[in-house]
C-alpha cells in the first residue's frame, strides 16, 4: 500500500447540508437499515458492476495493498463483508459517519476515508460530489433493477 497519510478532522464543514443530506438518506439510512439485503449484489450472480465501472468510469478495488495516491475515482479498501458493494456501503457508511470526506484545495474533488485501529480501511478521490452521487445513484439503481430479472 502506499504511503498515505490518514488525514486530519477538524471541526469545519467540508460539503453543504444538501449534499451531507444526500448521503444521510442513500448511504447511512440504506447501510443502517434492519432487514436491507445486499444479497442482490452478489457479483458472480448480478454482473452489473463491472458494466457500471465502466459506464461511469470509477473502479471498486477491495483491496487495499493496491492503493494508489491520485487515482481519481478508484475506491480503494478493505473486504469486510460478504459482497463487494456490501464492504464498499460498509465503508462508504463510516467515511460519511465519522466526519471523514475531504474536499481537496483549489477543486472539486474530494477524498474519503475510513480507518479502523489508527490504519486506513478505505481511501478514495473521488473527481467530484456529482461523481460520487452518480455512482452511489447508479449502484442502487441497478442493483434493484437487476435483481427483478
Amino acid at each position: 500500500m502506499a504511503n498515505i497519510e490518514i488525514s486530519k478532522r477538524t471541526g469545519e464543514r467540508n460539503i453543504d447540508s444538501t449534499r451531507i443530506d444526500f448521503l444521510y438518506e442513500e448511504v447511512l439510512l440504506y447501510y443502517e437499515t434492519d432487514g436491507r439485503d445486499f444479497s442482490g449484489y452478489n457479483l458472480n450472480k448480478n454482473p452489473f458492476l463491472t458494466k457500471l465501472e465502466d459506464k461511469l468510469q470509477f473502479k471498486l478495488v477491495d483491496d487495499m495493498k493496491k492503493v494508489q495516491k491520485g487515482n481519481p475515482d478508484f475506491f480503494y479498501f478493505k473486504k469486510s463483508k460478504d459482497s463487494k458493494i456490501e464492504s464498499w456501503s460498509f465503508h462508504l457508511r463510516n467515511a460519511i459517519a465519522h466526519n471523514r470526506i475531504f474536499k481537496k484545495k483549489d477543486s472539486e474533488a474530494l477524498i474519503l476515508e475510513d480507518v479502523f485501529n489508527s490504519d486506513l480501511s478505505m481511501y478514495a478521490e473521488v473527481s467530484s460530489f456529482e461523481k460520487l452521487k452518480s455512482i452511489i445513484t447508479e449502484i442502487k439503481k441497478s442493483y434493484k433493477k437487476d435483481e427483478n430479472n
